[in-house]
């Protein structure tokens, strides 16, 4: 376990991913705060849909910027892949929202951030070893 956490840290896509992530937390949470403010939807809805467009915004960030190398998947796949991958990650995603919320009492804003700190993880290594998976 430790190894695996020392080899996590040292992996520079790790933190190529990161500021992609940011990028694409910053659209995220920009069109999840405007469609709070001008949609009259549950803040789920409003999640699913922010999120959304912030995976599109992940996925191409990531095949032009993270992961350049050879690809062992086609676009399409790969793309394929990123949705399936992202809707194990809303679900995580919701479900952190909905006790931040709900359970917790944070504000809606607070529980997004903390819902998207925890599906982190999960979208960094199902990209890295089953989406970009490198061609040998």
């Amino acid at each position: 376990m430790k190894k695996m956490i020392l080899t996590l840290i040292c992996d520079p896509k790790l933190y190529q991913y990161m500021m992609v992530g940011a990028v694409a937390a910053i659209v995220d949470i920009s069109l999840f705060f405007l469609f709070a403010q001008f949609l009259s939807y549950h803040y789920l809805i409003l999640a699913t849909m922010s999120f959304f467009i912030a995976t599109l915004v992940n996925y191409l960030l990531c095949h032009f910027v993270v992961f350049t190398f050879a690809q062992a998947r086609a676009a399409k796949t790969q793309i394929l892949l990123t949705y399936f991958v992202s809707g194990i990650g809303l679900s995580i995603h919701h479900a952190s929202l909905f006790v931040a919320i709900e359970f917790l009492g944070l504000t809606v804003i607070l529980g997004k951030i903390l819902a998207m700190g925890i599906a982190f993880g999960w979208n960094f290594l199902s990209r890295k070893h089953l989406v970009f998976k490198p061609a040998h």
